[in-house]
């Protein structure tokens, strides 16, 4: 247990963040799957959108890195992209 008062208050804030981190990363799970459980293009299309949104916000958050994101938002596109468009071939 820290014994500086700012060490007490740094302790709090980690393990607050840690709470807020850990509910983002599980709804950016659950948004994955979503997209990549989708059975219909319409239905990938809008998982997507969503998903996208959410790791935009996770970055301005803090809790993404920018380019994690980015590779994260390119992987869901190539996998939409190459799961629905064969259906249209």
């Amino acid at each position: 247990m820290p014994n500086l008062k700012s060490s007490i208050k740094d302790m709090h804030k980690a393990r607050k963040n840690a709470i807020r981190n850990r509910e983002v990363l599980t709804r950016l799970h659950t948004l994955d799957r979503a997209v990549r459980g989708a059975s219909e293009a319409k239905a990938a299309a809008a998982a997507l959108a969503a998903c996208i949104r959410a790791l935009d916000k996770s970055v301005s958050a803090g809790i993404l890195h920018r380019n994690t994101a980015s590779r994260k938002k390119s992987r869901l596109s190539a996998f939409v992209k190459k799961r629905f468009s064969k259906a249209k071939a």
